[in-house]
């Protein structure tokens, strides 16, 4: 029942974005954060959720465990990146991952505070934007251990700014401390 409530979903997502659908397949890479509950299947079930509203994962990187950020007191989070295709646009899919987040059962609390799930727009193809709702490429990618080494085991070479590679920006950070790989990806056929 939840499969066809999620279709729903990314169907009325599409109409209300209020904007045209992309006539390809556009990717996207996702940042996905758990550290409530069972981490692993929250990350795993996040993603069969995302691909049955229409964005499907089509590369997953390993899972990292790593130190909470912005706010220590609680529990260390799995993290993982994964890159999607969907024909949604970059304002239907924020729609989609929102309602996605919701149905998993993620509440408001404190700013970089323990969450069920936390999934992140990192990148939307070549496509840069700045509303009050999202910015894309993601503000905080270039700075985030726990989002670029998952990110760069996938896709090394994608910019992440203008001139500015996840290969490149990882070299400026301390990998070393915080973050460790915990898993490999054991969800579907994205190896």
């Amino acid at each position: 029942m939840e499969s066809n409530q999620i279709s729903s979903m990314s169907k009325a997502s599409r109409c209300e974005a209020n904007e045209p659908m992309p006539s390809e397949s556009q990717s996207a890479y996702l940042g996905l954060g758990s550290n409530l509950n069972d981490r692993e299947a929250c990350l795993y079930r996040a993603v069969t959720m995302l691909s049955n509203a229409g964005a499907r994962c089509v590369k997953a990187s390993s899972i990292y465990e790593s130190e909470p950020f912005g706010y220590s007191d609680q529990p260390a989070f799995l993290n993982a990146v994964i890159k999607v295709k969907t024909f949604l646009s970059v304002q239907a899919l924020l729609i989609t991952v929102k309602e996605v987040e919701r149905r998993m059962g993620r509440i408001s609390g404190p700013r970089w505070g323990p969450r069920l799930i936390d999934i992140d727009i990192l990148l939307y193809d070549d496509v840069t934007l700045a509303t009050e709702e999202l910015t894309v490429p993601h503000p905080g990618l270039r700075h985030r251990v726990f989002v670029l080494l998952p990110l760069h085991e996938i896709a090394p070479r994608v910019n992440i700014d203008k001139d500015l590679s996840v290969e490149k920006a990882l070299e400026s950070l301390d990998t070393s401390q915080g973050i460790k790989k915990y898993a490999s990806w054991r969800y579907g056929d994205v190896r």
